[in-house]
């Protein structure tokens, strides 16, 4: 009887060694094919990125001639000093602009915090009353100490520009996330924040916003490196340097290139300002 009750005893043990055997190696072979999965679906994004990459290099259109830039650059920060500027200054520039009819102004420039002096921000609320379809970004930062993620809404803080200078204007989010090497390939048409849903900026600017509170993402179809569009200096366009006709029925963006303010991003052309 004792050497019976040993020998179930082995048995059972057994068969249980054998499941755990089994069970481990179940659980690795999961592993093992969850693992050539992933490894496919990051092969597969890498070979997507290099075939957009040479794709869009290879295929350079010209640049839209309906689009042309106003460039706060180092000639224009060695004629008006450090910045910023006075807000009465870019009223001025958009009073400008507004004379020559374009189809839109897209002014890249955060107007969040009031002015020290009232005055400052009633010239600019009024010139962008006085406008015709002025658009404005919005600020946008992350609610922790992590990094800002476009793909988390819910961890994103917005601000948008001050009330006089919002309510006259239009406003949209001009960041995007870069891909997993840091490159800036799309960009997405609409964002919901806070309940509210803003548009891309630049989409803004031609018309084409999305109301959709269901994100979608568009391929940005770049028109090759800096400098292929039409481009004058802010300093010219406000000593009146500039034939103002070169702005007549076009979508004037205002940004900075400046040493120092360009905010610098990498895309499939290298390094741009945005």
């Amino acid at each position: 009887r004792l050497n019976g009750s040993m020998q179930h005893t082995n048995s059972s043990a057994r068969g249980s060694q054998l499941r755990l055997n089994m069970e481990g190696l179940l659980r690795g072979m999961v592993l093992l094919v969850l693992g050539i999965v992933l490894k496919s679906y990051q092969a597969l994004e890498i070979f997507d990125r290099i075939a957009y990459d040479t794709t869009i290099r290879q295929s350079v259109e010209p640049a839209d001639s309906r689009i042309v830039l106003v460039e706060i650059d180092d000639k224009s920060i060695a004629r008006y000093g450090q910045w910023p500027w006075p807000r009465s200054k870019h009223a001025e520039l958009i009073n400008r602009l507004n004379a020559a009819k374009p189809q839109g102004i897209m002014v890249d420039i955060l107007f969040v915090e009031p002015s020290e002096q009232t005055v400052q921000d009633d010239a600019l609320a009024n010139a962008i009353g006085n406008g015709r379809n002025i658009v404005l970004p919005i600020l946008l930062s992350s609610r922790s100490t992590q990094p800002l993620d476009m793909e988390e809404p819910d961890s994103i803080n917005v601000v948008e520009p001050i009330e006089s200078i919002k309510r006259r204007a239009l406003i949209g989010y001009s960041t995007t996330n870069p891909d997993i090497d840091n490159t800036i390939r799309s960009v997405g048409l609409s964002m919901t924040i806070q309940q509210r849903t803003y548009p891309l900026i630049s989409a803004l600017l031609i018309g084409q916003a999305s109301s959709s509170t269901k994100p979608s993402k568009l391929l940005i179809p770049y028109a090759g490196s800096m400098g292929r569009f039409e481009h004058y200096s802010y300093a010219d366009v406000m000593d009146g340097k500039v034939n103002s006709e070169v702005f007549k029925d076009k979508y004037v963006l205002v940004g900075a290139t400046a040493t120092g303010l360009d905010d610098l991003h990498k895309t499939p052309f290298g390094l741009m300002s945005g």
